[in-house]
């Protein structure tokens, strides 16, 4: 399958900062707007492998449920130590899922990018001409704690959720609320229907 002709988005950002709901207003305003999207997330790979390795519940492991944060630093360990092999491992993983008979969407968004290597490897298989583009989206800790985040140290000063801290971005999506985020999304939306080759 070749990727030359697909524009990605990749997202990061911290926890609880709203990627997945991010992701899914991009896609949903890209459909309506006659481009077809996918979405993939780079930890979907990782958690089906560990369930099927640990005689776990997958589908309790996707979910923002407690029952991941049981397994949350065993299974990040046991990640870090694939991607150690092969960076790339759970990126080409992730694709595998959005690949049709009639060829790649013309967007893919990746909601939750954690690594130089995630945003480097979707860089590699881009064509010249559509470049990946990078939001970041942000939250306050204010605003993520009203959202259920509780800090981890363990978690929160891990690589899996500061690898991107100071990593150059193309655009910021500012998810304080209804009101900060519809005016980044129409920025957002505006420079893509501008940008993107389709």
């Amino acid at each position: 399958m070749t990727w030359e002709k697909t524009n990605f988005i990749i997202l990061s950002g911290k926890r609880k900062s709203g990627k997945d709901y991010v992701a899914h207003q991009l896609s949903s305003r890209l459909s309506a707007s006659g481009i077809s999207v996918s979405i993939i997330h780079l930890s979907e790979p990782i958690k089906r492998a560990y369930a099927r390795l640990n005689d776990l519940d997958p589908d309790l492991l996707m979910s923002s449920a407690a029952y991941k944060e049981n397994y949350r630093t065993e299974m990040v360990r046991w990640g870090e130590e694939r991607r150690t092999q092969d960076p790339g491992i759970f990126c080409r993983e992730a694709l595998d899922w959005v690949c049709t008979p009639s060829g790649p969407p013309a967007v893919v968004i990746v909601a939750d990018a954690r690594r130089p290597s995630d945003i480097n490897f979707f860089g590699c298989i881009s064509s010249p001409y559509r470049t990946p583009l990078h939001l970041r989206i942000f939250a306050s800790e204010a605003t993520r704690r009203a959202r259920g985040w509780h800090p981890v140290p363990t978690v929160d000063e891990a690589d899996t959720e500061c690898a991107l801290d100071d990593a150059p971005y193309d655009l910021l999506v500012v998810n304080e609320g209804s009101e900060s985020l519809e005016k980044s999304m129409a920025s957002v939306m505006s420079f893509l229907l501008k940008t993107l080759s389709v």
